[in-house]
């Protein structure tokens, strides 16, 4: 009885201590902090997709906007919310040198080389610099009016398909702006003409929903993976997998060239040995 009551204590005692050490972080320094149980639950909405990102984002700033700047929690990462235009400015322009990197996802240096070179995750280390002089040419004023043309002919696609509907007929327009959107960055980014208004099993439209949800147990399976990353070193990533899948398929085809694909030097570098990584553990 007595070792279960002390048992108790101690989870408590330990509780109390891990809520000290990474909550007080932002009260310790000076700053004002929202309360952690609130952002917790905000970011549990948006794991859960109770609510999107922007509404969460959204409720934030309007609760502190009288602030310049606030500090909150994603879930054990303190994170500083900048609300003060001028601030945002000095940050992104003028001292951009001196926050060039990005935020990591979870401790991608122990999990895939693949995320770990992610245009969203890279640091300055990482050879952020020579993506960014890779990919600006993407959007000069030149090739933005050759998108033009590409995302004419979609938006020609998504009428096509509205006329031939009948009048009595439903159309969900958020499925169809989805593939809209699809099309438009696939044929303007990749060279990928795949017209999914129209094709409704479209390989690459199925592909690129399946990696960009992260609802359900995809956005449980998010947060284990960010407090213990090296469970991606022992378990199947099957979103990887079905990216060097989708990579296989396209290569096939001819549609995407590889400098589209990875802008830079050091994205190549590490794309064909995770396709030979994850194509021996499926046998492709």
């Amino acid at each position: 009885m007595w070792g279960f009551v002390l048992g108790i204590i101690l989870i408590l005692l330990l509780i109390v201590g891990y809520y000290l050490l990474y909550y007080n972080y932002w009260s310790e320094r000076g700053v004002p902090a929202i309360s952690p149980i609130y952002t917790f639950h905000n970011f549990s909405e948006l794991v859960f997709r109770v609510s999107p990102k922007f509404t969460n984002l959204k409720d934030l700033y309007f609760k502190n906007q009288d602030k310049r700047y606030v500090g909150l929690f994603q879930f054990f990462r303190p994170i500083l919310m900048v609300n003060d235009l001028d601030l945002i400015k000095k940050i992104c322009v003028q001292d951009f040198d001196t926050f060039t990197d990005h935020s990591p996802y979870p401790n991608v240096l122990f999990t895939d080389k693949l995320f770990h070179k992610n245009v969203f995750s890279m640091t300055a280390e990482d050879g952020w610099y020579e993506l960014r002089g890779a990919l600006t040419p993407f959007f000069s004023g030149s090739k933005l009016r050759r998108w033009y043309p590409l995302m004419r002919r979609c938006s020609e696609q998504v009428l096509d398909y509205l006329n031939s509907c009948e009048s009595t007929d439903c159309v969900d327009l958020r499925d169809l702006f989805e593939r809209y959107s699809n099309d438009v960055i696939g044929s303007a980014s990749l060279g990928v003409c795949c017209n999914s208004v129209r094709d409704r099993d479209n390989p690459f439209f199925n592909g690129c929903r399946y990696l960009a949800n992260f609802s359900g147990m995809k956005g449980i399976t998010y947060i284990v993976y960010s407090l213990y990353p090296r469970l991606l070193q022992v378990c199947d990533n099957d979103t990887i997998i079905h990216y060097i899948e989708f990579l296989d398929h396209s290569s096939k085809l001819n549609k995407i060239k590889s400098d589209r694909l990875f802008p830079s030097t050091n994205q190549r570098e590490y794309a064909l040995p995770l396709r030979k990584k994850y194509c021996t553990r499926r046998h492709c």
